[in-house]
């Protein structure tokens, strides 16, 4: 099943703890939204939107 992780380039949490999240996915897309933090959806949420969007095109 295709995964999109999206998340904020100034989030509190280690940066390894995404990798590690991206690596055991097998299909996974990773949307790294500028300037949000931990909470991506509320932060940027047209940044979010289109990054899921964009993963759900890619996906058909």
């Amino acid at each position: 099943m295709p995964v999109v992780v999206v998340d904020g380039d100034m989030d509190i949490r280690p940066r390894s703890a995404v990798d590690s999240l991206v690596r055991v996915l097998p299909q996974v897309r990773w949307v790294t939204l500028a300037g949000a933090g931990h909470l991506p959806w509320a932060e940027d949420p047209y940044g979010f939107r289109d990054a899921v969007m964009m993963a759900m095109t890619a996906a058909r």
